[in-house]
C-alpha cells in the first residue's frame, strides 16, 4: 500500500478466481469488477477506513448488485488478463 500505480497480483488473482475485490482506485489499472473506497493516500487515515466501511456495508446490502459485479471482475479477468494474455503482449513486442 500507499505505492502509487502499483497493485499485487492479488488484484488480479481474486477476480480471476471468482471473487469479490474491494480495493483503493488505481490510476491506469483496469477497474472490472472492483468496488473501490477512498485511498488513505488521498484523504488520511480515517476518511479512508470510513469509505472503506462504507462500501463494505453497502456491498453487504446489495446481493445483486455484489454478484453482479464479482462476475464482471471474473469475466474481464478472463478475457483480458491471464498470463496467456501476458505472454502474447511479451512476444507480440519482441518480435514486432
Amino acid at each position: 500500500g500507499g505505492r502509487p500505480n502499483y497493485v499485487s497480483d492479488r488484484y488480479f488473482e481474486t477476480r480471476g478466481r471468482a471473487g469479490f475485490l474491494l480495493h483503493p482506485q488505481v490510476d491506469g489499472v483496469d477497474s472490472h469488477g472492483v468496488g473501490h473506497y477512498l485511498p488513505a493516500s488521498e484523504v488520511g487515515a480515517d476518511k479512508a477506513l470510513a469509505s472503506l466501511q462504507e462500501q463494505i456495508e453497502y456491498w453487504l446490502e446489495n446481493n445483486a448488485e455484489r454478484e453482479a459485479m464479482r462476475r464482471t471482475g471474473f469475466e474481464w479477468v478472463k478475457n483480458n488478463e491471464t498470463y496467456t494474455h501476458r505472454a502474447q503482449e511479451i512476444l507480440e513486442v519482441v518480435f514486432a
